[in-house]
């Protein structure tokens, strides 16, 4: 059996990492982070878009761990500027990353 120890909590960000240990000398290292709040602001913000896209409308807002997602996907840099355009755009659009839109529509 794991054992899972509490590794690191960031009270700003609201992540949690746990550090399981499998017993061979292996071990991984958990993220977890409570993001209902930011979804429900991204359905509210998403309900209250006028329609009207700019060169700086804001288009998702998501959570430190998709953020890290994106880096580890090489889709933006360690400095979180995207490197990848197409596959930006290509994850903002998919279904199932609904949830980070502020907007309806297709980037």
């Amino acid at each position: 059996m794991d054992d899972k120890r509490l590794f690191d909590h960031d009270a700003a960000s609201g992540t949690t990492e746990y550090f399981y240990g499998h017993g061979d000398g292996s071990f991984t290292i958990e993220t977890v982070q409570d993001v209902t709040e930011l979804i429900e602001r991204n359905k509210y913000r998403s309900n209250c878009a006028n329609g009207k896209w700019g060169e700086m409308s804001m288009v998702a807002s998501y959570p430190l761990t998709i953020l890290m997602d994106l880096v580890r996907l090489h889709i933006l840099d360690k400095g979180f500027r995207v490197i990848n355009e197409q596959g930006y755009k290509r994850w903002l659009n998919d279904s199932d990353n609904a949830v980070w839109r502020t907007r309806p529509g297709k980037v």
